[in-house]
């Protein structure tokens, strides 16, 4: 029943996160507030999606895996916001 959707969600991961990840923060180490803005809501992004795979599917061999892409994206997530500038942001 999820095994679509898993699989359309990997595609999705794989062929536009993945390379968008890779060019926001070519952007943002370089400055870029506008490319610290898209690495923070791709990173958003894969914080939701490992958050579905961690509680929404069935134990398996790639359990640990999942936990830990959650918690590494967290982390990512939640210290760049604390990072993130409000005022230049404006």
């Amino acid at each position: 029943m999820l095994l679509p959707q898993v699989y359309g969600q990997d595609l999705l991961t794989l062929v536009v996160a993945v390379p968008a990840l890779a060019a926001s923060l070519y952007f943002a180490v370089r400055g870029s507030l506008r490319g610290y803005v898209v690495w923070l809501g791709v990173t958003g992004y894969l914080l939701y999606t490992y958050a579905s795979y961690a509680f929404m599917t069935a134990f398996n061999g790639l359990y640990l895996v999942y936990t830990t892409l959650l918690w590494l994206t967290l982390f990512t997530f939640v210290g760049g916001m604390v990072r993130l500038d409000a005022d230049a942001l404006k």
